[in-house]
């Protein structure tokens, strides 16, 4: 049971406490989103073709509404190969749901947008093919993911982001 909470952001349960809105007088449970970003491989010699993915969990079991948008920033290190695929559902044989997710830029990032709604307690999952290029030099660059706050309904924000290490080397 939901102890009272005028305030309406949040709720005790006997489980700990949970993302709410204060709805016309009932709790309302809102979803929570998180990235996690992978790239295959992430140990890079010379020039190197690799896939990035990033994929978008639901945690609290409530499906998501609205925009979701998920930013990765440029780097001088790495590029698109080609145009990002939006009619991909398998890259290098991990299941991708690019047909649901749209790709655009400014100056700084790349951007990934669906309205899609990801089920309560699922995910979903976007992919490129990329080229990796540090010239002659070596060392260990961090490739981070970033959820917009408030996307897909959620009022949690502290666990939108996700990086993971790549370690390049010279060739």
């Amino acid at each position: 049971a939901l102890d009272s909470d005028p305030s309406g952001v949040t709720a005790t349960t006997r489980e700990g406490t949970v993302n709410t809105i204060y709805d016309f007088g009932f709790y309302r449970v809102v979803p929570d989103v998180t990235p996690v970003i992978t790239a295959v491989p992430n140990v890079m010699t010379g020039i190197t073709n690799f896939n990035i993915f990033v994929k978008v969990t639901e945690l609290l079991v409530v499906p998501t509404n609205g925009l979701i948008t998920v930013r990765i920033p440029k780097d001088t290190r790495w590029v698109l190969d080609g145009p990002y695929d939006s009619t991909l559902t398998v890259l290098g044989g991990t299941p991708v749901n690019n047909p649901v997710w749209a790709y655009s830029q400014n100056a700084t990032q790349h951007i990934f947008t669906t309205t899609a709604t990801i089920p309560a307690g699922g995910f979903s999952t976007f992919g490129f093919k990329a080229l990796w290029d540090a010239g002659q030099t070596q060392g260990v660059y961090t490739i981070t993911s970033q959820i917009d706050s408030f996307s897909g309904g959620e009022n949690r924000i502290d666990n939108n982001s996700d990086a993971e290490n790549l370690d390049y080397f010279i060739n």
